[in-house]
């Protein structure tokens, strides 16, 4: 019997690595940079932001219709963008307050060209900067940014290097985007309202709340002998029982 709750146990971890959708996990972000760099009217390019108080981290806006300012501090749902991802919590995917999957695949691919966009500021001078924010605006917040550009009108030079990175964007990808995470204000969706009165299941977008950003955390993979060290351990435990077992008969 005790043989037999030690198997039960080895096949209940089996079950941890069974992925499910749930809440993503909450950071503090404090703003701390908008870079340096200045495309037209805007800070463009690596931004720098903590997060839940450490060290500081390189981030890229996604999100041209919020606004943020140095040292402004928020929760933020910290979506990963790897396998089969819940984009619920962020603000292009399907809602947060939907069970529908409609837009999934068209959210994953802008968030998925915004990333492979970022990392081409190192590969560029500080002149492309503009151009490369300006195309992941665009991707991300087309309707917002499109208006705003009527203030700040774009020379045909401008257009064509915007458009340029637009088409990058479309045919190159990266292998692997599971170092990239979303951070998306816990606030950004808030509950409609109608003559003072809370509407059902109605939610809209919340223009108070902060940006949306991208940032980069390298994912660490267990190396073949971690996993080899575990799955010894378990099954001598297994045999440890069962031997105990033999010796009391």
């Amino acid at each position: 019997m005790k043989a037999f709750r030690a198997v039960l146990v080895l096949t209940g971890l089996s079950f941890l690595s069974v992925p499910v959708h749930a809440a993503p996990p909450i950071r503090t972000v404090k703003f701390k940079s908008g870079g340096s760099v200045v495309g037209w009217n805007w800070y463009v390019g690596t931004y720098a932001a903590t997060l839940d108080g450490g060290p500081k981290v390189d981030i890229w806006c996604v999100d041209f219709a919020h606004h943020v300012s140095v040292n402004n501090v928020w929760n933020a749902y910290d979506t990963q963008l790897t396998g089969n991802v819940d984009l619920s919590y962020t603000r292009n995917g399907p809602g947060l307050h939907s069970s529908a999957n409609s837009g999934y695949t068209a959210a994953l691919g802008k968030y998925e060209k915004a990333a492979w966009l970022t990392t081409q500021y190192l590969a560029t001078n500080h002149s492309d900067w503009k151009y490369i924010q300006a195309a992941i605006w665009e991707i991300m917040s087309p309707t917002t940014f499109t208006a705003q550009t009527f203030s700040y009108p774009f020379s045909a030079n401008d257009r064509s290097h915007i458009g340029t990175w637009l088409a990058q964007s479309n045919t190159h990808h990266l292998s692997d985007y599971s170092g990239f995470h979303v951070l998306s204000d816990v606030t950004s969706e808030v509950a409609c309202t109608k003559r003072g009165q809370v509407v059902p299941n109605c939610w809209t977008d919340n223009p108070n709340s902060k940006q949306e950003f991208l940032y980069y955390e390298p994912t660490v993979t267990p190396e073949p002998s971690t996993y080899l060290m575990v799955g010894t351990g378990l099954f001598g435990l297994v045999a440890m029982r069962a031997s105990r077992k033999r010796k009391k008969q």
